[in-house]
């Protein structure tokens, strides 16, 4: 689908709050990623998986877990640069879990969605409930162009 369309779905009455985007791109990702954000909530908090880790040590894992779900709109960018193994998938599955049919979650990735399960690995079961989770409930919008990075 071309950036305008895009962009006219975030401006208009079309979002919903538990709605799921895909987006494959290969052009200025994150900034649609933001707009998208600014249509839905003021406020956006970033957070890395590491955080996670270190609220497994801290006991606070549950609260962790508990605030990410309540989050109205959660934003993974740049999914697929790194592979997901052990616990880290299991986090991300239960995150998504979580999120799943109540609050919005927006994918922003380089790698294709048919490439996605390549990297959930380790765990066929946690990379099958997250795929059946996101891919078949999303709205998918793939765009092209050359990168504004570059500019």
């Amino acid at each position: 689908m071309a950036c305008p369309c895009f962009l006219h779905l975030v401006f208009s009455k079309a979002v919903q709050p538990s709605m799921k985007v895909v987006v494959e791109v290969y052009i200025n990702d994150f900034f649609l990623a933001v707009e998208y954000a600014n249509k839905m909530v003021r406020q956006i908090k970033e957070w890395r998986f590491e955080e996670i880790a270190l609220a497994r040590i801290s006991s606070t894992l549950h609260k962790f877990f508990a605030k990410i779900a309540q989050t109205n709109l959660l934003i993974l960018d740049d999914f697929g640069v790194k592979v997901l193994e052990g616990q880290q998938l299991l986090d991300l599955m239960e995150i998504i879990e979580d999120r799943h049919g109540r609050n919005s979650t927006i994918i922003v990735s380089q790698l294709p969605v048919a490439n996605w399960y390549d990297i959930l690995n380790g765990n066929t079961t946690a990379a099958d409930a997250i795929l059946d989770r996101i891919v078949h409930t999303s709205k998918r919008f793939t765009l092209s162009g050359s990168s504004l990075r570059k500019k």
